[in-house]
């Protein structure tokens, strides 16, 4: 079975073709194979239901308590976060997967905006095309606002993305970041370190994202993580003497796990 970046994107029925009463028989065969038995739990990753899956999903009355909903490597399109963002059915949910569905910015223009997801409290959009115009209305949406995790690996945000995310007044109540191999560089660092704060954050991951020495020390001398606990460094060419400046960093005191390589 083919997969991209983990995420299986065929099943044998390939439902992302199918029309028509075909395509309704099949959605509701796999609603009832693959909703949990208390109707809060809903895991599709790499079935390919595509937008035309989407149609249905986001009307079906079996969906409405959804709490949980995995919609990784489905190729969906901007066009099926859409439709999703605008289904009132599913307004309960907590924690939505996006991963590996070639999402772009004007997906992530439509989560923005979003009434229907207000209550989302772990996103994950890793391995898609999110770039700084996309972070830039993400982190100032209202309807993100409860978010606590978020999980950003794999996506083009550039020093530019990085300087929308610490401009944002929607994720003061982020615990976790995940921002590996998002290109970042001591510059997109440096916009995060000097931006606003990030009160709640305990744990921060900026693996693979070429930051060197100047940008540890950037992260021992920030005063705007003050509860991280854990920070992931891994596979950036940081030296002996600035990972001892991060852990002897008065601004970091409650720091117990660094990874490095």
């Amino acid at each position: 079975m083919p997969s991209i970046s983990h995420f299986k994107i065929y099943q044998p029925a390939e439902p992302c073709s199918l029309t028509g009463e075909n395509l309704r028989q099949t959605m509701d065969k796999i609603v009832s194979e693959r909703l949990s038995p208390n109707g809060r739990e809903f895991d599709l990753k790499g079935y390919c239901v595509g937008y035309n899956g989407m149609t249905i999903f986001s009307q079906h009355e079996s969906l409405s308590n959804l709490k949980r909903l995995n919609l990784g490597g489905n190729r969906i399109g901007d066009e099926g976060v859409k439709l999703l963002c605008d289904a009132k059915a599913l307004s309960g949910l907590r924690v939505l997967s996006l991963a590996g569905n070639k999402l772009t910015n004007s997906a992530f223009r439509a989560l923005a905006k979003s009434r229907a997801l207000v209550n989302l409290k772990r996103l994950f959009i890793q391995v898609n095309f999110l770039g700084p115009e996309g972070m830039g209305v993400l982190a100032q949406s209202k309807s993100m606002a409860s978010l606590e995790f978020l999980y950003l690996k794999q996506n083009p945000l550039g020093p530019d993305g990085a300087k929308a995310l610490a401009g944002s007044y929607s994720f003061e109540n982020i615990k976790e970041l995940y921002l590996g191999r998002t290109q970042l560089g001591n510059d997109g660092l440096s916009s995060l370190c000097g931006g606003k704060s990030w009160p709640n954050l305990t744990a921060l991951s900026l693996a693979q994202n070429s930051l060197d020495n100047m940008a540890a020390e950037m992260l021992a001398r920030t005063r705007l993580f003050p509860k991280l606990v854990t920070l992931d460094l891994y596979g950036n060419p940081i030296g002996d003497d600035a990972v001892v400046a991060i852990k002897n960093s008065p601004h970091l005191k409650y720091l117990r796990a660094l990874q490095i390589n």
